[in-house]
Parts: C-alpha cells; sequence; structure tokens
C-alpha cells in the first residue's frame, strides 16, 4: 500500500495532498486486472517471495561472518585493563558495524529484484488504458527485460545510493537493539531463574 500511496500523490500533488488509507484501498482495488479485484492486494507477492528468499540469508548469514570477523582479527579490541563498561561499547560497536555492512551488501546484491517488484506492484497506476493489461506484465521476467531494453544494466541500480543511504543506520541499529533485547532478557531470566531456586 505504501507504494500505491505514493503513486496516489504523484499523479496529482495538488488534489491528493493528504492521501487517506480509504483513498488507497480504492486505487488498488479498481485497478485489477480486468474487473476490480481483491487479488489487486496481492500484485507482486512472488516478486516479494523471490526477493526475500536471496535477501534474508544475504542480511543475516553476512551479519554472522561479519561479526565473528570483526572479533577474529581484533578490531577495537580492548585489552585486559578495560573495564566491563569499555568492553560493552566495543561489543555494541562490533555488533552495529557488522549490521551496518551486511544490510549495504545485502541491498546492494538484491535491490534489482526489489526495485522489478515495485514496478510490478505500481504498473497500471499511471496509465487507466492498460487496466486490462495481461498477467505478463505482472511477470518477474517480462519487467527486467522491458527495463533492460530501456536503461540497460544501469537502469537496475537506479534509486540505489539513497537506499545504499539509510542501510548504515537501520542495519546498524536494527541488530544493536536485538542484541541489547537479548542481553536483557538473558540477565532477567538468569536473575529470575536464582530467585526461584533461592524459594
Amino acid at each position: 500500500m505504501q507504494v500505491h500511496r505514493k503513486f496516489l500523490f504523484d499523479l496529482d500533488p495538488l488534489r491528493h495532498k493528504k492521501v487517506s488509507i480509504s483513498d488507497t484501498i480504492k486505487l488498488i482495488y479498481y485497478h485489477g486486472d480486468k474487473q476490480p479485484s481483491l487479488g489487486s492486494f496481492f500484485r507482486g507477492l512472488r516478486a516479494t517471495m523471490l526477493r526475500d528468499i536471496f535477501f534474508c540469508p544475504a542480511f543475516f548469514g553476512q551479519y554472522m561472518i561479519w561479526k565473528r570477523y570483526f572479533h577474529e582479527n581484533g578490531t577495537m579490541e580492548v585489552g585486559p585493563e578495560g573495564t566491563a563498561a569499555n568492553r560493552r561499547v566495543k561489543q555494541h560497536s562490533i555488533t552495529f558495524m557488522a549490521g551496518a555492512v551486511s544490510l549495504f551488501s545485502a541491498w546492494v546484491i538484491c535491490y534489482p529484484i526489489d526495485l522489478i517488484k515495485t514496478q510490478i506492484q505500481a504498473v497500471n497506476l499511471l496509465d487507466e488504458s492498460q487496466s486490462k493489461a495481461s498477467s505478463l506484465t505482472k511477470s518477474v521476467s517480462h519487467q527486467a527485460k522491458l527495463r533492460y531494453r530501456a536503461m540497460g544494466l544501469r537502469g537496475f541500480y537506479r534509486g540505489l545510493g539513497i537506499t545504499l543511504f539509510r542501510t548504515v543506520p537501520t542495519g546498524g541499529m536494527s541488530f544493536l537493539m536485538y542484541e541489547v533485547m537479548k542481553e536483557n532478557l538473558e540477565a532477567s531470566s538468569s536473575i529470575i531463574g536464582l530467585k526461584e531456586l533461592m524459594s
């Protein structure tokens, strides 16, 4: 729905200064293949699944690899004299770096598929005469061919720069919050366990 709300605004920014959820739902529903259909809400699902098949292993797998690499190569290593607080800060820094690098590289790998996915979801929104387009327009391979013919290989990475710009803080903070919450939950669980043993 995020893609469709953006396109609804782009079609007439003066008319649609405030785009409501109901407007977006109507836009999606009445741009079905041959007639208004609930199937319009699932446009691009296969492309999304295809993207995630590659994206998730690339993101989470690389996080573990980079985290181990930073540890084994002594990145930001703290000596024996370091305090517990310093060690924790360094550990969190490693977590942030590993998350940022892994998300950065995952987007470089999977961005073309994500771009095609967005293109499939937005198809027919700008031209109502194409509202009866065949299922071919929703094909990943068909959209990839169209983009390649129009823009070449460069077209598959259009807009990558701004996406990568946001991945560093997003990837770093995502895993940092995960690790911090994990530490706190484990600490809380151990305290609760000790209390149960002592009672």
